[in-house]
């Protein structure tokens, strides 16, 4: 048995066609689904990035193998899927943005192309103007099409070496793990030219709350606070460029 793991970030939901959102162009995702079991009712454990992923990849709660947030280190000795068929003589292998809080832990995957080491193959002033350099995140609120073909994209790079080592794999008549992680659509929204095509006037805006709603929690407020500046022509751009 083989075992394909494709993961995108940042990606909602309902941003798939095969649930209805007229504007998702995923075809591939969609036939995917239509070919396979859809888990329509399902919750992450962790609505925080790498909290999230390491347990999907320990297959435990986030308190029980550490990672409660963000730059969180996870237990020593955690074991993932990996390790798990390391004696069964699986070829594993991991591909893309997985958010490890430690570069260094041994994950059980080999080889490991993360987009940490992508990162630091980037010029100074890339990661000046997306603010990688303190916190690794960008507060870039601006969206549009690029003029960078979708081969210059980490994620055709991920998506091209992956098929290449399942292939490789196949050849060798290997079982094997590929975990395929995708940065896409996670911002800046800045997508191939090609796939800009959405019609920004065709974008239905979410509402406001109305004046008598509960007050959210802090963190959400000051989220909103964050996201207040926005005019509707810029909320738009953000929504066709995710």
């Amino acid at each position: 048995m083989n075992i394909l793991v494709l993961m995108s970030d940042h990606h909602r939901f309902d941003s798939l066609g095969c649930l209805g959102n007229p504007l998702a162009h995923t075809p591939n995702l969609d036939k995917l689904a239509a070919q396979s079991v859809r888990f329509e009712n399902c919750y992450t454990q962790s609505p925080v990035c790498a909290p999230a992923r390491h347990c999907l990849a320990t297959g435990r709660y986030a308190h029980a193998q550490g990672v409660i947030t963000n730059g969180h280190q996870p237990f020593p000795g955690m074991f993932t899927i990996a390790h798990s068929l390391q004696p069964l003589n699986y070829r594993r292998f991991h591909l893309g943005h997985m958010h490890w809080t430690d570069r260094e832990m041994d994950n059980g995957y080999e080889p490991e192309v993360t987009a940490a080491m992508w990162r630091e193959t980037m010029p100074d002033r890339v990661l000046r103007r997306y603010d990688w350099e303190s916190d690794g995140r960008t507060r870039r609120t601006t969206a549009g099409p690029s003029t960078r073909s979708r081969e210059e994209y980490w994620g055709y790079h991920v998506a091209t070496e992956s098929i290449r080592q399942i292939e490789e794999a196949v050849a060798n008549n290997e079982n094997f793990i590929s975990w395929t992680s995708f940065t896409e659509p996670h911002p800046p929204f800045f997508p191939p030219e090609i796939y800009a095509q959405i019609d920004q006037a065709a974008i239905k805006l979410p509402g406001h709350p109305p004046p008598d709603a509960p007050v959210p929690h802090e963190r959400i407020r000051r989220i909103q606070r964050e996201w207040a500046h926005l005019t509707e022509v810029e909320i738009r751009q953000l929504i066709a460029g995710y």
